[in-house]
């Protein structure tokens, strides 16, 4: 009863109705979850942005849900073994032009992987620098928005491995079942010829 004075709208409403209802508010806060994650919410972001959606939508986001993400913000770098951890800066304009115009970078330093790389090198003799039950790195994508709360880092990783499996980076061949098999032809094997210094750092 107090539901229904709250929720006028709601009553004579079959159960049927209700439920469905339910399902969909379900279905809409598993698919905005992963949004809240790479997506700041502001009634200001321009129309057509994911943060002015989230914004839109605000009003029908789960208490627990909100709850989550902000501890999450609230814990930040602090949950880093070694303080603040390390940030990056990833171009995906760049990585795009790099896959028109292979010749000018022949390693694939400006790919997502490469760029990664880069910045992170420096901890190759240190591997304990990277090592957490959290996100190992921070993130930010130019000129995209959105704060790095674990979306962007798993968008990071995720960009990652499909430069390592394609044919940006020299590291991984497809395997032969690709061409003449019927199975695992979906599997990557390491490159023989990719010898190089720079190839056995990355």
């Amino acid at each position: 009863p107090g539901y229904l004075a709250k929720y006028s709208h709601l009553e004579g409403a079959s159960a049927g109705t209700l439920a469905r209802n339910f399902a969909l508010l379900k279905k809409i806060n598993e698919s905005v979850t992963g949004l809240l994650a790479i997506a700041r919410p502001s009634a200001d972001a321009p129309v057509g942005s994911l943060s002015r959606v989230v914004s839109t939508l605000r009003g029908l986001i789960f208490r627990d849900i909100k709850n989550m993400v902000l501890a999450e913000a609230i814990r930040g770098d602090g949950s880093h073994p070694y303080g603040s951890r390390p940030s990056i800066t990833l171009s995906r304009p760049k990585a795009a032009k790099f896959r028109n115009d292979r010749q000018a970078d022949p390693d694939g330093m400006s790919s997502i992987f490469g760029q990664a790389f880069l910045q992170l090198e420096r901890f190759i003799d240190r591997p304990n620098r990277l090592k957490t039950t959290e996100r190992a790195w921070s993130v930010e994508f130019v000129g995209e928005g959105g704060s790095d709360y674990g979306g962007l880092y798993r968008e990071c990783l995720s960009n990652m491995c499909s430069d390592l499996q394609s044919d940006v980076l020299q590291l991984f061949l497809p395997c032969p079942n690709a061409e003449h098999g019927t199975i695992n032809r979906d599997k990557w094997i390491a490159n023989p010829s990719a010898s190089s210094e720079l190839h056995l750092k990355m």
